[in-house]
């Protein structure tokens, strides 16, 4: 679909009155705001705009610059296979190992606790989950990720969480595991509005995650970007 005309109407509205200079790093406060509104309203999720949010160039970006701030060289990261062709470079070029868990058909393409269980090592530190998935269609309910939230606590896993496709949640409703508040600070949520508002080619997305990771994760984001594209975080 094309990007909806009050979306663009408001980029255009931007430029014109000269709004076309670098925002803080983290992304324009009142953006950052409207997304913890957003993830509250929608998702009963609560993060704070200060705090929790950092605005990237795509949830690209910050699937990047959060394996970048989390992962050593030889850090393993478990992956879901099949999943979305960027993840496994990506954990690559950051010098980790990649341990992909296959999902499976019977099971509705969901990732099973006994599999996650079975894929973690001493060397691991990230599970990097994509649901709604792409490109299997698999969705998780709040029912199936609450059986791998004690795995997740007791191996100090963080888990990064890319959750573009949140609204293409057609059958029940959309859970997450930063719905936990036992594990929530373990919890990097990766989020855009590229599927959700039509906006592939703006390039927007952001992250949401504890104030610790938050500034790891700005450190590499304010060297590397400096901050996303002004007029399209004022049409988000």
């Amino acid at each position: 679909f094309s990007t909806p005309w009050h979306i663009c109407d408001a980029a255009i509205y931007s430029i014109e009155n000269g709004k076309t200079h670098y925002t803080a790093n983290q992304g324009l406060f009142e953006l950052r705001r409207e997304i913890c509104n957003y993830h509250k309203r929608r998702f009963q999720m609560d993060y704070d705009p200060n705090d929790n949010v950092i605005v990237t160039v795509g949830g690209s970006e910050g699937i990047d610059i959060a394996l970048r701030a989390l992962i050593d060289p030889g850090d393993e990261v478990i992956t879901m296979n099949p999943s979305y062709v960027a993840y496994t470079p990506g954990i690559t070029l950051a010098g980790g190992v990649c341990v992909p868990v296959e999902l499976k058909h019977e099971d509705d393409f969901k990732l099973l606790p006994e599999a996650l269980e079975a894929a973690i090592s001493e060397k691991t530190k990230v599970l990097l989950i994509n649901f709604p998935s792409n490109p299997t269609g698999g969705v998780m309910s709040h029912e199936d990720y609450a059986k791998l939230v004690p795995i997740i606590r007791d191996h100090h896993l963080i888990v990064i969480s890319d959750e573009i496709y949140a609204e293409l949640t057609y059958d029940g409703k959309f859970a997450s595991l930063a719905q936990f508040d036992e594990i929530k600070d373990q919890v990097i949520v990766i989020n855009g509005f590229s599927k959700a508002f039509a906006m592939t080619g703006w390039r927007l997305g952001y992250i949401l995650a504890n104030p610790t990771l938050i500034q790891a994760m700005n450190k590499i984001h304010q060297y590397v970007i400096m901050s996303a594209p002004t007029a399209a975080q004022y049409g988000a």
